[in-house]
C-alpha cells in the first residue's frame, strides 16, 4: 500500500455516505448483506437510493454469503454498489480469501463498485486470519474503497479518526473532491492518539485479543450450562456475540422486555440489523468488558429468561 492512497475522514460513516453519492444516482440500488450493521440502511435510504438485500445464509449458526443471489442482484442494470462488512458485524465472520474473491469476480463482472468496511480488521479471534479485500488482486483493489479506523481496536471512536484507502487514482481524486467543501482535518487529539496506538499499541492489542477470545469462550460455556436453548457460535472476529433465542418461542417484544427490563442488560435487538427475518429472536451482545461484568450480565439474562412467566 502507498501512503498517497490514504484519505482522512472523521469516521467511516461519512466515507460510506460519500461513496453512495459517488457511485450511485437517486433511485439506483446498493447491495447490503443482512443481518448487518444497521446504519448502512440509513446511508442508502437517506440519499434516495434503494437497498438491494442479499441476505446471508444461516447454516447452523455459521453465516455464508448467498453468491447465486448476489450474482442475480448485481446483474440488474440499476445496481451500482455493494457495502461489504469485513469482518462482519454482527455475525462475527472473518471472510475467507475464496469468499472475497467470489465477491470481487461477481462485482467486476457486473460493474458494481465495492465499499469495504474493515473497521474490525484488527480484532481477529483464535486461529482465524483476516484477508484485506484489496489484496485479492490488482483488479479488486482498483474497484474498491477500503474504510479503516483505529476506533474499534483501540477504543478511539469519540476522536473521529478514520483512514480511507483508495488505490484507484480516479476514484481517489473524485472522493477527495467531494470531501473538499467540508474543510475537514484530523483533530489534534485524534491524530496523536492514532499515532500512539499504531506505533506503541501492538503489545496491548495482542493482550486484548487474548482477553476477548477468553470472554467469547466463557460466553459459550455459560450459555451451554445456563441457557442451553440459545444458539451461539464463537465469532471469528469482533467483540460481538450474535445470540439466537428463537428456540424459546418468545415474541420480539417479549424477548426485549425480558432482557432489557427484567434482566437490565442493554443488548441490541436483532430486528435492527435487517428486515429479512434473521433478526427476529436474535440479540447482539458486546463482550468487550471485564469478565466479571460479562458474567454479571449473563446471570441477569439467564435469570430473566429462566424465571419468566411470559407465555411464548
Amino acid at each position: 500500500m502507498e501512503s498517497g492512497w490514504i484519505t482522512y475522514t472523521p469516521g467511516i460513516n461519512m466515507a460510506i455516505v460519500v461513496a453512495v453519492e459517488m457511485f450511485t444516482e437517486p433511485g439506483e440500488k446498493v447491495i447490503i448483506q443482512s443481518p448487518v450493521y444497521y446504519p448502512y440502511y440509513d446511508y442508502v435510504t437517506y440519499k434516495g437510493r434503494q437497498i438491494a438485500f442479499n441476505p446471508l445464509l444461516n447454516k447452523g449458526g455459521r453465516y455464508e454469503m448467498d453468491f447465486a443471489e448476489l450474482e442475480k442482484i448485481a446483474s440488474q442494470k440499476d445496481t451500482r454498489m455493494l457495502i461489504l462488512c469485513s469482518p462482519h458485524n454482527p455475525v462475527g465472520r472473518c471472510w475467507e480469501k475464496d469468499e472475497l474473491k467470489m465477491v470481487h469476480e461477481i462485482c467486476e463482472r457486473n460493474n458494481v463498485k465495492v465499499v469495504v468496511d474493515e473497521i474490525h480488521s484488527d480484532l481477529i479471534l483464535g486461529e482465524s486470519k483476516f484477508i484485506p479485500y484489496a489484496t485479492i488482486s490488482e483488479k479488486a483493489a482498483d474497484n474498491c474503497i477500503i474504510c479503516t479506523s483505529p476506533s474499534k481496536s483501540f477504543n478511539l471512536a469519540g476522536l473521529l479518526v478514520s483512514d480511507i484507502i483508495i488505490p484507484n487514482e480516479k476514484i481517489r481524486k473524485e472522493f477527495r473532491y467531494r470531501m473538499a467543501p467540508y474543510y475537514l482535518w484530523p483533530g489534534s487529539f485524534g491524530s496523536v492518539a492514532q499515532i500512539a496506538a499504531y506505533n506503541e499499541g501492538e503489545t496491548w492489542l495482542e493482550a486484548l485479543l487474548t482477553y476477548l477470545h477468553g470472554n467469547a469462550l466463557f460466553l459459550d460455556k455459560f450459555l451451554k450450562e445456563n441457557l442451553p436453548k440459545v444458539k451461539y457460535r464463537v465469532p471469528e472476529a469482533t467483540y460481538l456475540a450474535w445470540l439466537d433465542f428463537r428456540a424459546y418461542g418468545f415474541s420480539t417484544q417479549q424477548l426485549k422486555t425480558l432482557i432489557h427490563q427484567k434482566g437490565k442488560v442493554a443488548t441490541d435487538d436483532g430486528t435492527m440489523f435487517g428486515p429479512n427475518g434473521e433478526g427476529d429472536g436474535f440479540h447482539r451482545l458486546n463482550f468487550a468488558c471485564p469478565k466479571s461484568l460479562l458474567e454479571k450480565a449473563l446471570n441477569q439474562i439467564a435469570y430473566a429468561i429462566n424465571s419468566s412467566d411470559l407465555k411464548p
